[in-house]
């Protein structure tokens, strides 16, 4: 079955289950939203009273949670657009997303964020936990970057100025393949996520090193 056949089918399948699948994601964005609220509530407290060590853990897996529910949304927004250029679009964003997740997350997990483990005593267990989670979206980056590159570059933040170069690479997108990655990622992020939840649970009850 060719590219178009299988986008067909895919179509098919997913309008099969589309209030379920509508609800199941309109759950999934309320809990990112939630998280958020109370993330920022969390952080601004910390900044008030100059608790930095903590803030650092905080603020690396608001990350965390942000990118991942901004991915759901074009995620699903790409599962259920139905126009083609509208829908090569959305998977030129996610595929701009995703590079900018792969590419970002080892900078937003770095220095601060690691030093501030150190700090708090996190259990090695839930560092190796962390570290394990976090291989996997390395690994996505080491096998997609080339991919996702030339689409971000090219089509999607539209810096190569030779407009029949971008629609080139337009067409030769494969919005399930983006699709695909954009649920791969998706996945790892979630489990990145609970990792990430579970050392802000553990530090909760360490007392903060300023005092």
């Amino acid at each position: 079955m060719g590219n178009a056949g299988a986008l067909r089918l895919f179509d098919q399948l997913a309008e099969e289950q589309r209030q379920q699948l509508t609800d199941r994601f309109a759950e999934r964005h309320k809990t990112f939203a939630d998280c958020t609220t109370a993330m920022r509530e969390t952080i601004r407290t910390l900044q008030q009273r100059g608790w930095q060590i903590h803030e650092n853990i905080w603020t690396a897996c608001l990350f965390v949670n942000l990118v991942a529910h901004d991915l759901s949304i074009l995620i699903f927004d790409l599962a259920y657009e139905r126009d083609e250029w509208r829908r090569r679009f959305i998977a030129r964003s996610i595929a701009l997303v995703l590079y900018e997740i792969a590419e970002d997350i080892p900078a937003v997990l770095g220095k601060n964020f690691q030093e501030a483990l150190t700090i708090l005593a996190v259990p090695d267990k839930l560092q190796a936990n962390l570290r394990s989670a976090q291989k996997v979206v390395t690994n996505f980056w080491s096998s997609n970057r080339k991919l996702l590159n030339e689409i971000r570059v090219v089509s999607a933040a539209h810096r190569d100025h030779d407009a029949m170069t971008q629609l080139d690479v337009i067409d030769q997108i494969d919005p399930l393949e983006i699709l695909r990655l954009g649920l791969e990622l998706g996945n790892s992020l979630n489990i990145l996520g609970a990792q990430a939840q579970a050392i802000i649970t553990q530090t909760s009850n360490t007392r903060p090193p300023e005092g």
